[in-house]
C-alpha cells in the first residue's frame, strides 16, 4: 500500500509500505510444454520423426483432434464474422473439404496466464495459426477469469427426430464456487455448440466433474465426478450422460465406474480408465478396461509400472503415459514418464512411441491423431534456451526466489524456515544465506517465492 504524510512522509510525497508474503505452489516445469506427434506403425525410430503440433507460444498441453464436420461448422460460425479471413488466416469449411486444414483444440497460457481453450489450424504447408475460443464465441462464453481443460468434440448424430450439430465439450472454472474452502474444486462441464455459440452446464448444481471424454457416436459424455475432498489421489468415480438432453429425453446420467479416472472411450461399449491402488508406501497406477456389454473390468497394463491418462485408440489398444523406475537418477530413460501402446491381453508386448524421440523428457496425455496412425501429446520443449530462473538466494535482493516448501517466516522478520527443493533438508535463510540445519524424508514437489 502507499501510504502519505499521516504516516511520517513529507509534505506533498508518497511513501511506499509494502509487507512479505511467503507462499509455494505446486511445481512447474522450468521449460515450456508444447504438443508433439509421432507416428504409431511403425513405430518411431529418431528423433526425426516426431512432429511439432503448436506454435511455441507459451505453455501449450492438453490437445484434441477436432474431426472435419466439427471444424467446419467452426469455421462456418467464424466466417460470419467480419474479422473471419484474419482470425483464422483465411481458413474456410472449402479448406477442410479439400483436406488442407486439419485442427486441434488445446490448453494454452497465453492469455494473461490464464490456462484456456484454443484452437491451432494446420494448413497443408504446416503452417499454425492459433485462435482464442473467447475470439470465436466471444467473452460472453470464453471470458474472464477462469480456468479451461479437456475440451473434446461432440454430437453429429440423429436422435428424436432431431439433428444434433457438433459441440464443443470442456472444463470450466468460470462459474463462481458455491463457498470458500470447499473441499472439492468448481471444475463443471460445459458444452458449446459450434454453429450458434449457445452454451450449456451439463453438471448438475452441487457437483464437480473433470477430464470429459466423448464416445465414438458422438452421443454420450463420460466424465470422473468427485465423490469427496481429496488431496493427491483423487477417487473419483466415472459418470456417464447424454450430450444432448432435448434430443435424447434427458442426461440420463448415471454412475458407471467407482473409483475410477480419466475415461477415454475404444467404442460405445468399451471404457478405458486409470485408478489408483494405494500400497502400504505409494500409490500403484495402472489402466484398465471396462465393457459395457458384459460388465467386466480388466487391467490392461502390467503390476510393474506407474499407468495413467489412457487415450484409446480402439477397443483393444490404449496409448498410456508409462513410468517404469522411480529413483533419483534422471539420467536413465526408465525415470521419465514416456508414451507406450497397450493392447489388451498382451501386457508384456507394448509399442513404445517416445523412447527414441526424446528419451531424456517427460511426455504428458497421449492423444489420438489420423485415425489411430499417430498418437498426440505435450512434453517441455528440450529445444528451447529460455529457462526460468529465480533469483540467486546468497546475495541480498530486496525481492528475491528460493525454492522450497512450506515457508514460515520468523517473528522479527529476519530468516525464513522452508524444506529445500531436494525434499531432504530444512533450511533457513537469512542475508548470509541459506543453510540446511535438519534432515527431512517427506517429499512434495512444490515451489515458493520469498
Amino acid at each position: 500500500r502507499r501510504e502519505g504524510e499521516e504516516q511520517g512522509g513529507a509534505p506533498g510525497t508518497m511513501v511506499e509500505s509494502r509487507s512479505t508474503i511467503a507462499f509455494f505452489g505446486t511445481s512447474r516445469p522450468p521449460v515450456a510444454l508444447d504438443l508433439f506427434s509421432c507416428p504409431v506403425n511403425p513405430p518411431p525410430s529418431s528423433a526425426r520423426d516426431e512432429q511439432r503440433l503448436t506454435d511455441g507460444v507459451s505453455y501449450n498441453h492438453n490437445g484434441r483432434a477436432i474431426p472435419a464436420p466439427a471444424l467446419k461448422e467452426l469455421l462456418s460460425f467464424l466466417a460470419k464474422k467480419d474479422t473471419a479471413l484474419a482470425l483464422a488466416g483465411g481458413t474456410t469449411p472449402e479448406d477442410v473439404d479439400k483436406g488442407g486444414v486439419t485442427a486441434l483444440v488445446f490448453i494454452s497460457g497465453r492469455d494473461n496466464g490464464l490456462e484456456t481453450l484454443h484452437v491451432a489450424l494446420r494448413a497443408a504447408d504446416n503452417k499454425n495459426t492459433v485462435l482464442s475460443l473467447a475470439d470465436v464465441y466471444g467473452a460472453g462464453t470464453f471470458g474472464g477469469v477462469r480456468m479451461e481443460d479437456s475440451g473434446c468434440l461432440a454430437g453429429g448424430f440423429e436422435a428424436g427426430g432431431l439433428t444434433v450439430g457438433h459441440s464443443l465439450v470442456y472444463v470450466s472454472t468460470k462459474g463462481p464456487a458455491a463457498a470458500r474452502r470447499t473441499p472439492c474444486p468448481w471444475t463443471v462441464v460445459y458444452k458449446t455448440n459450434l454453429a450458434d455459440g449457445r452454451t450449456e452446464r451439463l453438471t448438475p448444481p452441487d457437483q464437480y466433474d473433470l477430464n470429459p471424454a466423448v464416445s465414438p457416436s458422438g452421443q454420450r459424455v463420460a466424465v470422473a465426478n468427485f465423490r469427496s475432498g481429496e488431496v493427491g489421489r483423487l477417487k473419483t468415480d466415472i459418470v456417464v450422460m447424454n450430450v444432448d438432453r432435448e434430443a435424447q429425453g434427458g442426461l440420463g446420467r448415471s454412475i458407471l465406474i467407482k473409483d475410477g479416472g480419466w475415461p477415454t472411450w475404444g467404442s460405445d461399449n468399451v471404457i478405458f480408465f486409470h485408478r489408483g491402488v494405494d500400497t502400504k508406501d505409494n500409490t500403484d497406477w495402472g489402466v484398465y478396461r471396462y465393457d459395457l456389454t458384459t460388465k467386466e473390468t480388466v487391467k490392461v497394463t502390467p503390476d510393474n509400472i506407474q499407468a495413467m491418462t489412457p487415450a484409446a485408440i480402439d477397443e483393444t489398444t490404449v496409448a498410456v503415459a508409462v513410468t517404469r523406475e522411480t529413483s533419483v537418477d534422471r539420467t536413465r530413460k526408465e525415470q521419465y514418464r514416456h508414451i507406450e501402446i497397450f493392447e489388451v491381453g498382451k501386457p508384456a508386448s507394448p509399442v513404445v512411441i517416445t523412447h527414441r524421440t526424446t528419451p531424456l523428457a517427460d511426455h504428458y496425455n497421449p492423444f489420438v491423431l489420423d485415425g489411430g496412425s499417430r498418437v498426440g501429446f505435450h512434453r517441455c520443449r528440450t529445444d528451447d534456451d529460455k529457462v526460468n530462473t529465480t533469483a540467486d538466494p546468497k546475495k541480498k535482493h530486496k525481492d528475491g526466489g528460493l525454492a522450497g516448501v512450506f515457508p514460515s517466516i520468523s517473528n522479527d522478520g529476519s530468516k525464513i524456515c522452508y524444506v529445500d527443493n531436494e525434499f531432504r533438508s530444512v533450511w533457513v535463510a537469512d542475508e548470509k544465506g541459506p543453510r540446511p540445519v535438519h534432515s527431512v524424508r517427506r517429499q512434495i514437489y512444490i515451489y515458493s517465492l520469498v
